[in-house]
């Protein structure tokens, strides 16, 4: 009779400290797989902001310098811009790696030197600078993506 009674607290035990290993496993799971989304997602917005903010300061620019005729093109590059940045502040708190945070920092600064260009040539070298490094801030993010659906 003693030996049954521990037999059945036995496996009692047991399916109990299952139940709680596994649910601790999939809380995890569920932790790690939102943090993932909310990686990708932060990384394709702050993607999309900065080359929409290099669409408008390439707008402004050519307002600026009379080849366009865009009145409202300086409150499109404020606009634009402070979503680049409010992107860039959330890649930052999602990023894994600090380096990928500084890539879409530099993205920006590249970006935001658009407007400084003195010719046409100068405005779509500038245009092809900032795109490359949005373009290499991605390949870092899917790299980060890829490797880093855990949480750590």
């Amino acid at each position: 009779m003693f030996e049954a009674l521990i037999a059945v607290i036995g496996s009692l035990l047991g399916v109990v400290l299952g139940g709680v290993l596994a649910h601790r496993s999939v809380s995890r799971a569920q932790v790690s797989k939102a943090l993932h989304e909310s990686r990708i997602s932060a990384f394709a917005q702050f993607a999309a902001a900065v080359m929409e903010y290099r669409r408008s300061l390439m707008e402004r620019w050519y307002v600026e310098n009379g080849i366009q005729a865009t009145p409202t093109a300086a409150d499109d590059v404020f606009k634009t811009r402070s979503a680049a940045w409010a992107a860039l502040f959330r890649v930052q708190l999602l990023c894994g790696k600090a380096a990928i945070g500084q890539q879409a920092r530099t993205a920006i600064d590249a970006t935001s030197k658009i407007k400084d260009a003195v010719d046409r040539s100068e405005v779509g070298a500038r245009a092809n600078e900032s795109r490359r490094l949005v373009e290499a801030f991605v390949g870092a993010a899917r790299d980060d993506i890829a490797a880093g659906s855990d949480v750590k």
